[in-house]
């Protein structure tokens, strides 16, 4: 998971949004740059794994370019319901190669602000 910079309010939702995701039996893997990732910074916050810094508006949902069918319909799921609640505009997004190097499939779930 991705987070904008100090937004308080991204970050609260981003806690609520994970526990909803880790009850729902999804595993948070810890965020790790590249040398060629365009993030810049991680960090991390108590009780959590590293958290992306991306600045983005409302939730942003990216997968790899060739995901597997069990991440798309993941994926697709979790998009929905954030459309349902009005918290992203449903759109997935293919996420840089750079943030797959270490050769992981994820969905890449980015909270920004409001």
């Amino acid at each position: 998971m991705a987070i904008i910079a100090d937004d308080p309010e991204a970050h609260s939702f981003l806690e609520e949004l994970s526990g909803t995701l880790r009850d729902a039996g999804w595993n948070w893997i810890s965020w790790t740059r590249s040398r060629n990732a365009p993030l810049a910074f991680s960090y991390t916050s108590p009780g959590f794994p590293t958290i992306g810094q991306i600045p983005v508006a409302a939730v942003v949902i990216a997968t790899p370019e060739n995901p597997s069918e069990g991440l798309m319909a993941a994926a697709r799921v979790l998009s929905q319901a954030l459309l349902d609640d009005g918290f992203s505009n449903g759109e997935i997004v293919t996420a840089p190669a750079e943030w797959y190097l270490d050769g992981t499939d994820a969905v890449h779930v980015i909270v920004g602000k409001k």
